[in-house]
């Protein structure tokens, strides 16, 4: 597109003399090149957007073109509010009206939720778009793409592009509070929004209960007229997402417009009623069977029959993090992203109910993020294990010690120890295996620590250590 054409658009004006194509509009130094319009939102990084070799920069502030640009002449437009220029240049340069969109929020279960509904809608063949904290996937006339992320919800240039690559029949969005209150999401009208649940978790960031519920209503104030708004019937929070501007749904077990029942199989399955079928899942728990439940009653929403949903679920569907369990000689090592209070409680109770001799857990705690789930963490561990074994869980500018100390400061058991580096403290926790143990490694999933020179996930520590079976 025409730099002076797309400005038009905008309400702009420039000399149509300039004959520059406008491939990207990027606020990231790093996406640069000579045919990207370069929002200049970060000052410190103007100079690196040069070096790529950008011709056109839109700025709030003043730049003085004679020290950065090294006798390169750079076309400067000035505006009075860069972010709202920004966004709205975002929104007009790319198509992102396609594709019948889907946004999932709540505290727990999100990643699940769109991913199953991801796996599920694939069997149908349809082109979809899925953007989820395990990383961003297309799937366009049979062959899936992966683009690895660091956010739950991804910044905004990054979803914007994503959707415009492809005429999609859905897009799938794993809608964070944090995503949504930073305006990763803005501009963008779904058809469907789902709330899942909310517990106390991310205080740090949201301050209080109050303000992190509003986060979540927030998406749902994105839902275009006459969209739909489907709600966890169990929820205390229900009532407040409903509105005149969309049509609500709940979902539920045994309860709801949407509902499943399932019962409990064993330690690693369980079957699930979805209408008159049966099926034996991978999923356990009560708070995965009311993520199946989301997913059905979004299929329904859609007139999908469930089938596809049941071929997912029989060919042995899990999440990459979430409850995977690994056999070791006669023992079960389990790795799960559990990290709030709620999650982990579920966990232990699921986990306790099946113990047949010791349970051992590994856990740590985020560093600057909320404190108060520390002890909790604490007390719920000691409660249920023959010993928990502290470590690091991405301290980030705090110490570790810290945060140990934190978990284990008015803790009444002694039945722990702390072991600080975590690939050290899996591997001590698997050395501790007998005959018919468990251990449970808690919250790090597929994601990376630093284990001296390395980054590695709890899979490839548990892997690594197994196959040195020390």
């Amino acid at each position: 597109m025409k730099l002076y054409d797309y400005l038009k658009k905008l309400n702009m004006n420039i000399s149509n003399k300039v004959d520059i194509d406008i491939n990207n509009v990027t606020s990231d130094s790093r996406k640069c090149d000579e045919n990207s319009l370069y929002v200049n939102i970060n000052n410190g990084y103007l100079e690196n957007a040069v070096e790529k070799g950008i011709k056109v920069v839109v700025s709030e502030s003043y730049i003085d073109s004679v020290n950065i640009i090294n006798n390169v002449e750079l076309i400067i437009i000035y505006v009075k509010d860069i972010k709202d220029f920004y966004y709205q240049a975002l929104k007009t340069f790319y198509n992102i009206n396609n594709g019948y969109k889907i946004g999932v929020t709540g505290t727990c279960g999100k990643t699940t939720t769109v991913t199953l509904l991801y796996e599920t809608l694939k069997l149908k063949k349809f082109n979809l778009l899925l953007i989820s904290s395990n990383g961003n996937s297309t799937f366009i006339g049979g062959i899936e793409k992966f683009y690895p992320t660091k956010n739950t919800t991804p910044d905004i240039e990054t979803i914007y592009e994503l959707i415009n690559k492809c005429n999609y029949d859905y897009v799938i969005i794993e809608a964070s509070s944090q995503g949504i209150m930073n305006n990763r999401l803005k501009g963008i009208v779904f058809d469907m929004c789902v709330f899942l649940n909310l517990s106390s978790d991310h205080l740090d960031y949201h301050k209080t209960l109050s303000n992190y519920l509003n986060a979540k209503l927030e998406l749902f104030n994105n839902l275009k007229n006459n969209g739909i708004g489907l709600v966890n019937y169990h929820n205390k929070f229900k009532s407040l997402f409903l509105s005149d501007k969309y049509d609500t749904y709940t979902f539920g077990i045994n309860e709801g417009d949407y509902y499943i029942s399932y019962e409990k199989v064993d330690f690693e399955t369980m079957k699930i009623k979805l209408g008159d079928k049966y099926v034996l899942t991978y999923l356990v728990g009560d708070y995965n069977a009311e993520n199946i439940s989301a997913v059905n009653a979004i299929l329904s929403l859609l007139n999908i029959n469930s089938d596809s949903l049941i071929n997912c679920l029989n060919d042995g569907f899990i999440v990459d993090g979430r409850f995977n369990v690994i056999s070791y000689k006669d023992n079960k090592i389990i790795i799960d992203f559990a990290h709030t209070e709620k999650e982990v409680e579920k966990l232990l109770n699921h986990v306790f109910e099946y113990k047949l001799n010791k349970l051992y857990i590994v856990i740590g705690a985020g560093g600057d993020r909320d404190k108060s789930k520390r002890p909790v963490f604490g007390y719920l561990t000691t409660m249920y294990s023959d010993l928990v074994i502290f470590t690091e869980d991405n301290s980030r500018s705090e110490s570790t010690i810290d945060i140990v100390k934190d978990m284990t400061r008015d803790l009444t058991k002694n039945n722990y120890l702390s072991i600080l580096n975590r690939y050290d403290a899996i591997k001590y926790g698997i050395g501790l295996l007998d005959k018919n143990d468990i251990l449970l490694i808690i919250g790090k999933g597929i994601d990376k620590s630093k284990c001296y020179d390395r980054y590695l996930s709890d899979f490839e520590i548990v892997k690594e250590v197994i196959n040195n079976d020390f």
